[in-house]
């Protein structure tokens, strides 16, 4: 019993000064954040204007920004054709361009409009981003049909991340997916873009409800967004699974497939339309040439003429490391990552600057 006692009271002076060391290490535990969202009946979920973020994994990050007038983790987007500007880029994506992991001046939208303000001052070039975690490109054409367009783009830059064909499929993640802009598939094999379900569902397709959280897991995981040491543990044990399977490009269903052509083939509608340039943007988490996504969208994109500018390429010209281009528990961009993507795409904006013409 003392032995037991005596263990007992070990354990629980190494859990507070584990406690103690990693609330002196961390500015704010991952499970708080002010954020407010609110839903867009055309778009899909919005953070509200002004709201504060706070972004972290408990182990590289930590940071604090604030959502700009349209709802989207990003500087002030431009105000239409009367702004000093003449070529408007708009970069759309997922969380690769939410990005809420590093200060906006680090951001891909924010360094290669320095960069092209430095490069080439004549092509008056701003970049403004839109960009959501979990969203697909077809999610994302509800964003561009109610707020990209304001902008009167020249270019718009698609950014590509290996779970996008994935995510353009409705029938993964279901619940998350009806909030935003959806493709519906008919017997005949035709597409139809759906507006998102409305926040109590009336008029959407019936879906089961979320498997519930059993009582022991509901207990767990208040205990974790509570203590600051285990949910550094439990962000470690996520982050390396997360890195494990980013690893292994793994070939998307034929459904996937299908539905992420339909979204390029919008996107080009929308293109020839509004006049814009369509360039498709393949984050190093697409591989290069030899590997199955970028060959895929590589295909895809050349189909309909869409550029592709390949980042794991331009790491490798530059010498640098893949690897040095995202956290070490995250395979989302550091400020590193998202320097050496707009180096790719300004390296392609020099080569075509009559797309700013």
């Amino acid at each position: 019993v003392v032995n037991a006692v005596g263990i007992a009271c070990g354990l629980a002076v190494v859990a507070c000064v584990a406690e103690v060391w990693a609330r002196a290490k961390a500015d704010f535990h991952y499970g708080y954040s002010d954020a407010q969202e609110y839903r867009h009946p055309r778009a899909g979920p919005l953070l509200v204007p002004g709201s504060e973020v706070r972004n972290t994994n408990m182990l590289d990050h930590w940071t604090v920004s604030r959502a700009n007038r349209w709802g989207f983790l990003a500087p002030p987007p431009p105000r239409g054709r009367n702004d000093s500007t003449s070529c408007r880029v708009a970069v759309v994506g997922d969380s690769f361009v939410h990005a809420a992991e590093v200060p906006m001046s680090d951001k891909l939208n924010a360094r290669f409009e320095e960069m092209a303000r430095q490069r080439v001052p004549d092509l008056g070039v701003s970049a403004s981003a839109y960009g959501w975690g979990g969203t697909g490109q077809i999610h994302q054409l509800g964003y561009y049909d109610e707020f990209v367009i304001r902008t009167s783009p020249k270019i718009v830059v698609l950014v590509f991340t290996s779970n996008d064909f994935d995510d353009n499929y409705p029938n993964v993640n279901v619940h998350f997916k009806r909030r935003f802009v959806i493709a519906t598939k008919a017997d005949d094999g035709s597409f139809e873009l759906r507006a998102p379900c409305p926040t109590k569902g009336r008029g959407c397709a019936p879906v089961g409800p979320p498997t519930p959280l059993s009582a022991w897991h509901r207990i767990k995981r208040g205990i974790v967004r509570r203590s600051y040491a285990l949910g550094m543990l439990y962000k470690k044990k996520e982050a390396l699974a997360v890195l494990r399977d980013s690893r292994s490009f793994a070939s998307p269903s034929r459904e996937a497939l299908e539905y992420t052509v339909f979204a390029l083939d919008q996107w080009m509608v929308r293109a020839r339309r509004d006049d814009f340039a369509l360039v498709a943007l393949a984050t190093h988490t697409m591989g290069t040439r030899g590997d199955v996504p970028f060959d895929l969208l590589n295909a895809l994109a050349s189909a309909r003429g869409i550029p592709v500018v390949d980042q794991q390429a331009h790491i490798a010209r530059q010498g640098y490391r893949v690897s040095d281009a995202h956290w070490a528990h995250d395979f989302h961009w550091n400020a590193a990552g998202h320097q050496w993507a707009a180096e790719a795409l300004m390296e392609w904006l020099e080569q075509n600057p009559e797309v700013c013409a």
